[in-house]
């Protein structure tokens, strides 16, 4: 991938870092970090949400429930996501 498009996710990265840490408290700011990351890192890696699913050992539906805003990911799935790096 080209260097221009490492750039700008690393600067998307920081950006919803911030937003995650700003965040703490609302739920509504929580998920939509969350998705920003989640689906970031997904298309960032080329993945599928099915594939994702398996990396996180969760299934498709947690992916898209989470990228749509609909649900928070468990305490295990954000610990996993921290372990490969999405968070």
């Amino acid at each position: 991938m080209s260097d221009l498009f490492w750039e700008i996710y690393k600067e998307c990265k920081a950006l919803t870092d911030k937003l995650l840490e700003s965040a703490e408290n609302d739920k509504k700011k929580q998920m939509e970090a969350y998705a920003r990351k989640i689906k970031d890192y997904r298309i960032a890696y080329k993945l599928t949400q099915e594939e994702l699913a398996k990396k996180l050992n969760v299934d498709k539906m947690a992916i898209i429930r989470w990228e749509n805003k609909k649900n928070l990911p468990s305490q295990l799935a954000i610990d996993k996501m921290k372990q490969i790096g999405i968070l």
